[in-house]
């Protein structure tokens, strides 16, 4: 079922040019690539799982009242980073 949906939204980005989340996030393609990107990103500086990456964006974002999309574009851009400082407070912008 996993895979089929997948289909289906990779047909429907090529001939609709854009992805919306059944979640209620209404993501464009090019955003949740951001997303992706620095989630990414994330896995790389904490050596964690791709979900739980996504997780602590979820969670920053949250915790900060921010969108994920400003969240990951400051990861991608390197303002925020997720590994632990020298003071154990964790992510740093």
């Amino acid at each position: 079922m996993e895979d089929a949906s997948f289909l289906v939204n990779a047909i429907a980005v090529t001939i609709i040019g854009g992805f919306e989340r059944s979640d209620g996030d209404d993501l464009v393609w090019s955003a949740r690539d951001g997303i992706d990107h620095a989630t990414g990103m994330v896995v790389a500086q904490l050596a964690v799982p791709a979900s739980d990456a996504l997780a602590l964006l979820r969670a920053h974002a949250f915790a900060h009242d921010q969108a994920l999309t400003q969240v990951a574009d400051a990861v991608v851009s390197r303002k925020l980073n997720f590994r632990d400082n020298s003071d154990g407070r964790g992510a740093t912008s």
